[in-house]
This record gives C-alpha cells, sequence and structure tokens, in this order.
C-alpha cells in the first residue's frame, strides 16, 4: 500500500518562512518521464558513442531542454571526476548559448570566441595564424596584429582545445540561432560545418532547439530526439 502521507521534505521546513519555502520548492525539478527518456539516451550515446556525433533535442519554449541540458552537464561531471582529478588539464563537458544574429546572418566569429571562452581559454585576443608565409610581413608583429582573431585562425584555435582538452560533449543551447541564415542551402550548409567540427574533433555535439516551422527540412539529415 502507498502511504499518502509520506513527504519528500523535512518537518523543519513547515516552521520555515514563507520566503525559505518558495525557494526550497523553486529548486525541485520534476523529472517528465520523456525528459528522462532523453537524458538517458543522450548518456548512452556519449558514454558509448558509435558512428553518430552529432545529436538533436528539439521541442516548444519551455519544455525543459535548458533544465536537460543542465542536468546532463552535472551527471557527465559526476561520471569523469576520477579522471578529472587524475589530469586536471582535461575538460569533460562545455556548454555555449548560441546567440542570435544582429545583422541578419549568424556571427562565426562571435560562436567561435564565446566557445572558446567557455572552455576557459586563455589569450583569446592573440589567436594567430603562424602558417602565413614570412615574405608576408617580416614584423612579426605585424603578423600576429594583422591576422589576429580572424574567423579560420579561431575555428583552429577551437579545434585544438577540443582535441587537446579531450573535449567528450558540447552542448549548444537555443541552437536554433545556428540556421539564422539567408536561404535554405545556407541552412544545411551550417548543420555541415557543426558536423565538420564534431568529425575534426571527436568531439560529441549537442544542440537544444528550438522548434520552428522550417527546421523539419534539417532535421532529417541527423539523428535527432525529441523532446515533446
Amino acid at each position: 500500500m502507498v502511504n499518502t502521507n509520506a513527504r519528500a521534505f523535512t518537518q523543519e521546513l513547515l516552521n520555515k518562512s514563507s520566503e525559505d519555502k518558495t525557494c526550497y520548492f523553486k529548486s525541485i525539478t520534476v523529472p517528465h518521464r520523456k525528459l528522462k527518456e532523453a537524458l538517458d539516451r543522450l548518456l548512452i550515446n556519449i558514454l558509448e558513442p558509435a558512428d553518430t556525433l552529432v545529436f538533436l533535442v528539439f521541442g516548444v519554449t519551455g519544455v525543459g531542454k535548458t533544465t536537460l541540458r543542465l542536468r546532463l552537464e552535472k551527471l557527465l561531471l559526476e561520471r569523469f571526476l576520477p579522471e578529472l582529478q587524475v589530469n586536471p588539464g582535461k575538460i569533460a563537458v562545455a556548454s555555449v548559448e548560441a546567440i542570435p544574429a544582429e545583422r541578419g546572418n549568424f556571427s562565426h566569429k562571435d560562436y567561435y570566441i564565446r566557445a572558446l571562452e567557455s572552455l576557459n581559454e586563455v589569450l583569446i585576443e592573440y589567436k594567430s595564424n603562424y602558417k602565413l608565409s614570412w615574405t608576408d610581413n617580416k614584423d612579426l608583429g605585424l603578423i600576429n596584429q594583422s591576422n589576429r582573431k580572424d574567423v579560420p585562425t579561431l575555428r583552429r584555435a577551437m579545434e585544438k582545445v577540443f582535441r587537446y582538452r579531450q573535449l567528450r560533449c558540447f552542448l549548444v543551447d537555443e541552437a536554433q540561432h545556428l540556421l539564422m541564415m539567408s536561404g535554405g542551402h545556407q541552412m544545411l550548409h551550417q548543420m555541415n560545418w557543426i558536423k565538420s567540427i564534431a568529425n575534426l574533433t571527436g568531439t560529441i555535439h549537442k544542440l537544444i532547439i528550438l522548434i520552428h516551422y522550417y527546421l523539419p527540412q534539417v532535421f532529417t539529415l541527423y539523428y535527432k530526439i525529441h523532446v515533446p
């Protein structure tokens, strides 16, 4: 028989102020069956990866996608804690929120900078392309200055951090902003861009995307986890 009088909180909570009670219950997340299923499937694919490196998690506003991301980050950190203690330079999981375009098109440069910041990378403003020919400019200072923070250099810096820090999973929240490009072929290009980063670095990418009328055509290209 189920004990309907059982409480999930302590007796002391009943004697606390209304503000304390409100804070307590706001801190509680009630798991939904579908969210639990999505979380379990993501964990399996991250801890035991097959050939798929890009996963899409999509659903309507307020369904719990960001909560799912935060819970996934917590579980992965707990899972890899022993390895992180042995190798402090390793990063198990990181995340970034994609920012909507201000001038019509998504900014790859801004994305790379935010991704590097989320990984606590240092000297981002001094990233340079050292493959330039010396004859292009004999002044090393001018070489660094002229090529500092250009888009290809920032991408290579991000790829190196992913590889050298042995990043297992990179999460992108509000990932529908990645597709803010003019033309359907550009949206497809963006998905191939994400896939390229995942393939080159071996890092699993989980994109958390808000459902929108033009997205299902893109979703059919990749493995999907639907949060209803």
